[in-house]
């Protein structure tokens, strides 16, 4: 019935596309029914010929309930949940207007040009079992946290005693008030008093790119003692973080200054920006806002390898 549902879907709306999730037979088992290669073989004649196909392999579910869910055997029921929380995953960006991947074009358009019928592996957060109700759920966010926390808290902290972490971050600022607020405020135990950079009497940039890169420049060798210092406690240096915003003088110029820098130094790490995008809805009392955005915005091309786009205005 799948197959005459295809074809007749092709006929009717030969210009449509037609996605399936298509779960395939376990490998590892024989089959009480003798014609099940057969049926597997004739339908996927059709999946190739007219459907754009994401493969669900019955081996993977099973071995996916039994040692990841801990689910001896699993019941038919499980196993279709787990597929459509497989399926909820890769439409997820269905539901969201953007211009990324919201329509079925979008999201087969990265798999051309493949074979129509595609092996597709999608990334989701661990599924799990409700014992009570005998189904299976995604984690949550705090599930995902807490199971990740213990391998990812040596990457951002370093122990510094049984059950004190301080993070391995260097905060920056061209003005002592900002800093004075961060040693001062709620999370002021997570950061190590040697970590922070500010010019002494400085008064910040003046929302001024090339102020912010100039003062910048004067504590260069204060910044890489401390950059190097880091880099050097740490087992296995992959790259950098650098979190700032792209309109304020600070945020442009010194954050422009610093990864000119590290990309000097550092030539073989990555380095991953997320950069704060002004409101481009609202009108800037600072005129030069969009100078020192657009000049930012090209050292970033230039010198980092990922630059994660955090729009202030959705941010509101």
């Amino acid at each position: 019935m799948g197959s005459f549902l295809l074809e007749t879907l092709n006929d009717r709306y030969s210009k449509k596309l037609v996605q399936t999730y298509s779960v395939f037979p376990n490998q590892n088992e024989i089959s009480d029914v003798v014609v099940q290669p057969y049926n597997s073989l004739l339908t996927l004649k059709r999946l190739t010929l007219i459907a754009d196909s994401i493969v669900l392999d019955y081996t993977a579910l099973n071995r996916t309930a039994v040692e990841c869910l801990h689910i001896p055997n699993p019941s038919v029921s499980q196993t279709n949940s787990l597929v459509s929380t497989v399926m909820s995953a890769i439409i997820t960006t269905l539901g969201y207007p953007g211009y990324m991947n919201n329509d079925l074009v979008g999201l087969l358009a990265s798999l051309i040009p493949t074979p129509r019928c595609h092996f597709l592996m999608t990334g989701y957060t661990p599924p799990t079992v409700e014992r009570q109700a005998n189904m299976i759920r995604k984690t949550t966010v705090l599930d995902v946290i807490r199971c990740g926390y213990e391998r990812l808290k040596d990457v951002f902290f370093h122990q510094a005693d049984d059950q004190h972490y301080i993070s391995r971050a260097l905060v920056m600022d061209l003005e002592s008030r900002v800093i004075n607020g961060i040693q001062t405020g709620d999370y002021s135990n997570l950061f190590n008093y040697e970590i922070f950079i500010y010019v002494k009497r400085g008064r910040g940039a003046s929302n001024n790119c090339a102020s912010g890169y100039h003062q910048g420049r004067s504590v260069e060798e204060d910044l890489m003692d401390m950059i190097d210092r880091e880099a050097d406690g740490s087992d296995s240096l992959e790259g950098f973080v650098l979190c700032h915003s792209i309109a304020g003088g600070t945020g442009s110029g010194m954050g422009s200054y610093l990864s000119e820098t590290l990309n000097d130094c550092y030539s073989k790490k990555l380095v991953q920006t997320y950069s704060v995008f002004p409101n481009q809805n609202e009108i800037s009392d600072v005129v030069v806002h969009p100078y020192n955005s657009l000049l930012t915005l090209k050292r970033l091309t230039l010198n980092a390898d990922c630059i994660v786009v955090l729009d202030k205005y959705c941010i509101e």
